[in-house]
């Protein structure tokens, strides 16, 4: 599946704390289309997605797709974007 925008699963500054909240909150690639989103989430915010994505990014590194237009297995979970599978949200506030 192709997309305009990049599979974050596979982004290096996933895996750094500090590079994803210099990206997310502080605006560090803004130059490149990527604005802050610190007037709409809080640092916490940010961690808590990028603790998400590193566990989409988690299963996806162990759980490949399965061949092209083979079935999921009866009574599977469906499929999320690029076979993995699907994943609960997490409540970003409690």
């Amino acid at each position: 599946m192709s997309s305009l925008f990049p599979d974050l699963r596979y982004a290096g500054p996933l895996w750094s704390a500090d590079a994803f909240k210099a990206i997310v909150i502080d605006g560090a690639f803004k130059e490149n289309g990527m604005v802050s989103f610190a007037k709409l989430i809080t640092p916490q915010d940010a961690d808590d997605i990028r603790a998400y994505m590193v566990h989409l990014a988690t299963l996806a590194k162990n759980a490949p797709p399965p061949p092209a237009g083979g079935p999921r297995g009866p009574g599977g979970p469906p499929a999320a974007p690029g076979g993995a599978p699907a994943a609960p949200v997490p409540a970003l506030h409690q």
